[in-house]
């Protein structure tokens, strides 16, 4: 079937991402060859949001069903308005088929080269639109049309004078369904102090406490001095000995009762020179003299 079309204005629709009725609108008249409009009862229209370049991937479809009898032939579809059924796979919301960042990998069969698309900034969108009646067999396309970025509701190169690459911003998996929710005043002054270095939730590298952490060396154990950290020297197995005492150091008072027994005192250990004056001790080990009482 040889059809004549009129394509009228295509628009972008104006609604806000959260929208389900966001989306594209596209409006024209289908002509008959003998010059009468198309008016089906059951007219069904085919819609593709394609990659602009020569990779052609398919990266949105839905199929929408129209009445158009006393139409005359005129007719005004919208992608993504709730009416149509997806037909494609990719699962890319709008607001993802026209985002010019990041890259996207399609199945090469929905491709006509290669399968992988990169957008520029100032990409648009390639719309392709088949149509068939009740009477029609096959699929007849419409003339491809070109998305510029310039009607883009979807996306905007700025926002109140900022660009895209000074905001701080969510990039969720193609398919996500989550909701991101925008920062709680309370939450904005932990992300605040956060860069300030303020921050009492979280520890800042090389302190503790809030407290600086000194450098510290092989077999060094951090201490604490009451106001601040320090690195103190660990005391080695057997590293106390009696050539590291000084003379005089232990007395009876720093030394417990019954502390010292004969089994604790290495045979040998104690001479008459290590005794007090009139105090000494035989070959066989015994106290040859008794205490001076003078």
């Amino acid at each position: 079937m040889i059809v004549i079309l009129l394509l009228g204005p295509m628009l972008l629709g104006n609604a806000a991402f959260a929208s389900t009725n966001a989306g594209v609108t596209y409006q024209g008249r289908i002509l008959k060859p003998n010059g009468d409009p198309l008016e089906g009862a059951s007219v069904q229209f085919r819609l593709q949001l394609r990659t602009p370049g020569s990779q052609n991937c398919l990266m949105f479809e839905e199929t929408q069903l129209q009445d158009m009898r006393n139409s005359k032939g005129n007719f005004s579809l919208t992608i993504n308005d709730g009416s149509g059924s997806r037909t494609d796979t990719t699962l890319l919301g709008l607001d993802k088929v026209f985002a010019n960042k990041g890259s996207f990998t399609f199945d090469p069969a929905t491709c006509s080269t290669g399968s992988t698309y990169t957008p520029n900034s100032d990409d648009g969108r390639k719309l392709v639109v088949y149509f068939k009646d009740e009477t029609m067999s096959v699929w007849e396309p419409m003339p491809a049309q070109n998305i510029n970025f310039v009607p883009y509701a979807f996306e905007t190169k700025q926002i109140a004078g900022f660009g895209i690459n000074s905001l701080l911003r969510f990039d969720l998996p193609a398919a996500s369904l989550k909701n991101t929710s925008p920062l709680s005043e309370a939450e904005y002054d932990k992300l605040a102090s956060l860069i300030a270095g303020t921050s009492t939730d979280y520890t800042r590298a090389g302190r503790l406490g809030n407290s600086v952490l000194p450098t510290m060396g092989t077999g060094q154990v951090l201490g604490w001095t009451g106001s601040a950290w320090e690195s103190v020297d660990t005391v080695p197995t057997n590293s106390v000995t009696t050539v590291k005492i000084l003379d005089a150091n232990v007395t009876g008072a720093k030394i417990a009762d019954g502390a010292i027994t004969s089994t604790k005192i290495a045979a040998g250990t104690i001479t008459s020179t290590n005794l007090a004056p009139n105090i000494s001790v035989s070959t066989t080990g015994t106290v040859a003299s008794g205490i001076s009482t003078t």
